[in-house]
């Protein structure tokens, strides 16, 4: 048994065990979901080869871990409702992501995998690859270190789009948005934006076998680093799930203010990794760090001070606020 294994079974409620394997009690998940609480005994856990799944057939709630996967969202809510401590959860998280390098993991068709279906959008009319834009257009862009092929111009009138950047937003090989980035301090507001609620910019982007990714505010920052965007300072549930399916270690990467402090709260809630570099007090996010230093050394510098301790979080938020 793996030590995540051991400490659901540790906080099982009264229960008893099925000839068919199930372990039977009263469900964790209903009153948490807008049911009434369970006292049939209606949900339960099996575990097969260190395999272990939790199954609820009133609220039809579900959540399931093996050795070789990171712990998921429905696996985090569980574990929580199941009572056990905010701390032993972000240990177990980690103990997950220790068991993930060492464990070869074999496709056998149990895992449930969370598949959002994001709208086709279409793009502002009349975009253009940025060597074909206007030169402060491209001044801009390259400045910013952005990828050429990953943002556009678009000669449209309307929101001033001749003055801003626009970056696509990609699902499946479908353009399912965009947001186009002023690129002059005076015009409001900075972003135009048309995106589904969940989507979280650049995960159909990453690499399939990384071992990490980071998670920035802001899609500028997550472009120049090939990393994931929140789209704002805050995560909502269907954007947690959405990073889920990335299965691997995620590293936030906060804006310097009050508005990052939001984010801050999110990561400690889902056990992301929470990366606090010591850049010069001008560069406020990681745009500006690659900008100012490079990419390759923002890299270095995001993963040298990555940290998964809840205290150690807590005493370094102090100084972005």
């Amino acid at each position: 048994m793996s030590q995540i294994i051991d400490k659901v079974l540790e906080h099982l409620p009264k229960h008893r065990k099925t000839p068919s394997g199930w372990i039977s009690f009263n469900a964790v998940c209903c009153h948490h979901r807008g049911e009434g609480a369970d006292k049939r005994g209606r949900a339960g856990i099996i575990i097969d080869n260190h395999r272990i799944s939790y199954s609820c057939f009133n609220c039809k709630f579900k959540a399931s871990w093996r050795p070789g996967r990171t712990i998921n969202f429905t696996f985090r809510k569980f574990l929580e409702w199941l009572g056990i401590d905010e701390n032993v959860c972000r240990i177990l998280i980690l103990e997950a992501l220790r068991l993930k390098d060492s464990v070869e993991l074999e496709d056998d068709g149990y895992d449930e995998v969370y598949v959002p279906d994001f709208p086709k959008k279409e793009l502002p009319n009349e975009v253009f690859v940025i060597p074909d834009a206007p030169d402060e257009i491209q001044e801009y862009a390259a400045q910013r270190h952005l990828p050429l092929n990953k943002v556009f111009w678009s000669n449209q009138r309307f929101f001033h789009m001749r003055r801003r950047i626009v970056i696509p937003f990609t699902w499946q090989d479908n353009i399912v948005g965009y947001t186009a980035r002023a690129v002059d301090n005076n015009i409001t507001p900075k972003y135009k934006m048309d995106s589904s609620p969940g989507y979280v910019y650049g995960v159909d982007l990453q690499e399939p076998k990384a071992k990490f990714a980071i998670l920035t505010e802001g899609p500028l920052d997550a472009i120049c680093i090939n990393g994931i965007a929140s789209l704002g300072n805050e995560l909502n549930d269907n954007q947690v799930q959405l990073i889920d399916t990335l299965d691997r270690e995620i590293i936030l990467v906060p804006d310097r203010g009050i508005a990052g402090q939001t984010l801050i709260d999110r990561a400690l809630e889902t056990g992301y990794s929470v990366s606090f570099p010591e850049w010069e007090d001008d560069v406020k996010d990681v745009n500006d760090a690659v900008i100012k230093y490079g990419k390759l050394f923002t890299l270095y510098s995001i993963l040298r001070a990555k940290h998964n301790n809840r205290l150690k979080i807590n005493i370094l938020r102090k100084k972005y606020k």
